[in-house]
């Protein structure tokens, strides 16, 4: 059976990270220069995950549920048509990078960390996005948190690229880029952080979580002041009645799970 493509890819991010980690030198400190570009491409990848939101919102409020403008007049119909459309137009985007069999998703993006110094092609993540964005809005099974996530890697890709910063400083803004879209997606912004250190840059200096941490903040900051303030998963309420509870909790948090 032949090896997946994707195994591949990662095997080469694996094999170039271990080959950095021998041979770089101690990374500089983090610089003016590098969180305040971190803190724009934040709030650049908080703004973009909204208008994503928003795009899908509004597509599927002319497509979906039942009684929408759309099946009111293709009726029954529109459960089969809408999909079948969206899915013609999507393939129109992909075309070209169904042709050169590339892979979508954030592996493209940890792809571009690990190996092309985090260059990214602002127009292809667009392209990617607006696919996505379809998809959900005309009943496709896909997760906004994903493509969020990209469309903030490729911005703070193009803001490095056109501010001219070295690799180091833009794998930093790429990684930045992503935490800020999944602090957006799913109003988590710690768990943007650490998705972005961990699975991303997987690089743990003090210039990459300044930076990372100040664009995912920034994200959730200008969220917040658009209205996006509610998690995705909400916790229920929650009162400590006795301090004998907390080593139940001590041991219920620790408690491995398979």
């Amino acid at each position: 059976m032949a090896f997946p493509r994707r195994h591949w890819i990662r095997t080469r991010c694996l094999l170039k990270r271990l080959a950095r980690w021998h041979t770089a030198t101690p990374p500089s400190p983090p610089t003016l220069v590098l969180l305040s570009t971190a803190g724009v491409v934040g709030l650049v990848a908080g703004l973009g995950g909204i208008l994503f939101r928003e795009l899908t919102d509004r597509l599927a409020y002319f497509t979906f549920p039942l009684g929408k403008p759309i099946l009111a007049v293709l009726g029954i119909s529109a459960v089969i048509v809408i999909p079948t459309l969206g899915g013609v137009v999507i393939g129109m985007l992909l075309y070209r990078h169904a042709q050169r069999t590339i892979d979508l998703g954030l592996d493209e993006v940890v792809e571009s960390v690990a190996l092309w110094g985090g260059r990214l092609r602002l127009l292809r993540i667009l392209k990617q996005a607006a696919a996505a964005a379809i998809c959900m809005g005309t009943g496709g099974s896909v997760g906004r948190e994903e493509p969020i996530a990209q469309l903030g890697s490729g911005l703070g890709s193009a803001i490095g690229q056109r501010l001219h910063l070295p690799e180091d400083s833009l794998r930093y803004l790429v990684a930045s880029g992503a935490a800020g879209g999944i602090a957006v997606a799913l109003h988590a912004p710690i768990a943007a952080v650490c998705f972005a250190l961990e699975v991303v840059l997987a690089e743990f200096s003090t210039a990459a979580v300044g930076s990372i941490v100040l664009a995912s903040v920034s994200a959730c900051a200008i969220a917040n002041l658009m209205g996006y303030q509610a998690p995705v998963i909400p916790a229920p309420a929650f009162a400590l009645i006795s301090s004998w509870e907390l080593p139940l909790y001590a041991v219920l948090g620790g408690w491995p799970l398979s």
